[in-house]
């Protein structure tokens, strides 16, 4: 199995070996790679979003988001790919899930979950270059290429299926963002009775010195008023 560069590349998608359509931007010196597509879910939602018509995919903190490629790849029995995100998102704390190659003669979109993992949402363009895939020349071909057996149910799937989004939905326990939002909210319900009490606080204080007051007023005309019985007592005896 050898590991194929920009030379190989091109001259296995100009012979159709390796299909992408559209065709790829660029070819890098050892992979391809491929944009966000059309249709995106995320983990915490509840329908398919439109990347054609809103443009822009926003994955929050801690949300898992299932997308598809914008390319469509067919690849021949002799090659196999691998999945990779681009070290551009990498660096903004996104992780990607995806199977650990691409088959020999598989068809279709490909389908990956990406997940934030950092503190901050991130955005992805409509057809920015998200994913990167090198590819492996195997020698020779396969004998039972992908799609050609029960099971390979991913082959020619274009769309996002149902499947997978009750993967995300039903299996994805307490989503992360979820969590994240609601340790936000009870943050500023702890601050709101902070302050509640501190005031309440502050306004004891304020009743406890009042009183003080009131109480060394009171004492004061008491010894007074004392003062005057005594001093009356005195002067009429």
């Amino acid at each position: 199995m050898t590991l194929m560069g920009d030379k190989a590349l091109e001259l296995a998608l100009s012979n159709g070996d390796i299909k992408i359509d559209p065709a790829p931007e660029a070819i890098k010196a050892a992979s391809i790679d491929m944009r966000l597509g059309p249709e995106a879910f995320l983990g915490t939602g509840t329908e398919i979003i439109d990347l054609e018509q809103r443009r822009l995919l926003t994955i929050p903190p801690g949300e898992m988001a299932l997308v598809n490629t914008l390319e469509k790849i067919q690849i021949g029995p002799s090659y196999a790919g691998a999945i990779g995100l681009r070290s551009f998102y990498a660096r903004k704390g996104i992780d990607l899930l995806a199977g650990p190659q691409i088959d020999p003669g598989f068809r279709g979109r490909l389908h990956v979950a990406l997940v934030n993992l950092s503190p901050v949402e991130v955005s992805i363009a409509y057809r920015e270059p998200m994913i990167t895939v090198i590819f492996h020349d195997l020698g020779s071909p396969v004998d039972h290429p992908y799609g050609s057996t029960l099971g390979d149910e991913y082959a020619e799937q274009d769309e996002l299926t149902g499947t997978e989004i009750d993967d995300i939905r039903q299996h994805r326990g307490y989503a992360m963002s979820e969590v994240i939002r609601e340790m936000a909210a009870l943050s500023s319900n702890v601050g709101e009775l902070r302050n509640s009490v501190d005031g309440y606080i502050k306004t004891s204080d304020k009743v406890m010195r009042r009183s003080e007051t009131y109480l060394q007023i009171f004492l004061a005309a008491v010894l007074t008023l004392i003062g005057v019985i005594a001093a009356y007592g005195i002067a009429h005896i």
